[in-house]
């Protein structure tokens, strides 16, 4: 699992207010409302220790759009989760997206793929366009290396 970049020493909300600097209570109510959005109200007093690496996965999503940045990397954002969980995830990058962020997302998982605005598939050191035009499908690369 890739470093979330998590402080260990903070709760859930507490992790999601950081991204403002160290004045953490400024912040509670939107960092608060973002967890819940991804479905972890309940834990937002949790240590960060104590959460499953799905849950923090969550939580540093949470804390990459809280500021409303102008550009979202996420890589493999659901892997991982439950489908249910990997829908909120996409919704807040989606919603990230409507508030007017660019949002680059690398996935293995077609469904995940099937719901972004523009799909793209990296065939050796060349980025493709995923279309008929193409050839490509985005739904076999990765497994094949060809279509």
């Amino acid at each position: 699992m890739q470093d979330l970049g998590l402080l260990t020493f903070l709760n859930a909300w507490e992790n999601v207010a950081a991204a403002f600097g160290p004045r953490l209570s400024r912040h509670r109510t939107a960092a608060r409302a973002l967890l819940g959005d991804l479905g972890m109200e309940q834990l937002a007093d949790s240590p960060a220790t104590e959460l499953s690496g799905g849950q923090r996965q969550r939580i540093a999503v949470a804390r990459a759009a809280v500021k409303e940045p102008v550009l979202v990397l996420a890589d493999e954002p659901t892997s991982g989760l439950a489908p249910k969980n990997a829908n909120s995830v996409m919704s807040s990058l989606r919603s990230c997206a409507e508030r007017g962020a660019a949002v680059l997302l690398v996935t293995h998982s077609a469904a995940v793929a099937e719901v972004c605005d523009q799909r793209y598939v990296l065939d050796g050191a060349k980025w493709l366009p995923s279309s008929i035009d193409t050839g490509f499908d985005v739904r076999n690369a990765g497994h094949t290396g060809r279509p």
